[in-house]
């Protein structure tokens, strides 16, 4: 579905959105934090000059997903009293 997506789009724009409009709630948080997370990088370079590596950024990025994810795993698992 996703490379059907990518392949059909006639833009950036058009890609990202429709990948919105049809992934599930949870996995379109998970594409806006993957690409906040790589925008990132590139708007330091572009505003103060400072230019890291993309392999930096995509570890980030993967980082900032793993600990989204593990917050809404923890949200959803029940509380047990002790």
């Amino acid at each position: 579905m996703i490379k059907d997506t990518i392949d059909a789009a006639a833009s950036f724009t058009d890609c990202f959105f429709s990948l919105l409009w049809r992934l599930s709630s949870p996995e379109s948080k998970d594409l806006v934090v993957m690409l906040w997370c790589l925008w990132h990088p590139r708007n330091d370079k572009v505003w103060d000059g400072e230019l890291k590596p993309i392999d930096i950024a995509i570890q980030l990025a993967r980082k900032a997903l793993f600990q989204l994810q593990e917050v809404r795993k923890r949200s959803v698992e029940p509380v047990q009293n002790q």
